[in-house]
């Protein structure tokens, strides 16, 4: 039996642990205005695919805030 991510699958991963969302050439980085300090730039920490869609984990390159988006939607408060 395959698994989803199987490389048998999918020859072009080499590992089927690397999220989909990386072997299909999205942005590791993203522009958007840290609240915390004058940085306007974030990278992805974290990416996984839960029951709501695609959770995102991204932290500012400027200071340690972060905020997740599920599916593009910000769920920070």
């Amino acid at each position: 039996m395959r698994r989803p991510g199987d490389a048998s699958r999918h020859p072009e991963r080499e590992n089927y642990n690397v999220p989909p969302v990386l072997s299909r050439g999205m942005g590791l980085s993203l522009e958007t205005d840290c609240p915390d300090c004058d940085s306007t730039e974030f990278y992805k920490a974290a990416s996984t695919r839960i029951h709501l869609g695609t959770k995102k984990k991204w932290h500012c390159t400027g200071c340690d805030y972060g905020f997740v988006t599920i599916n593009g939607i910000d769920t920070s408060v």
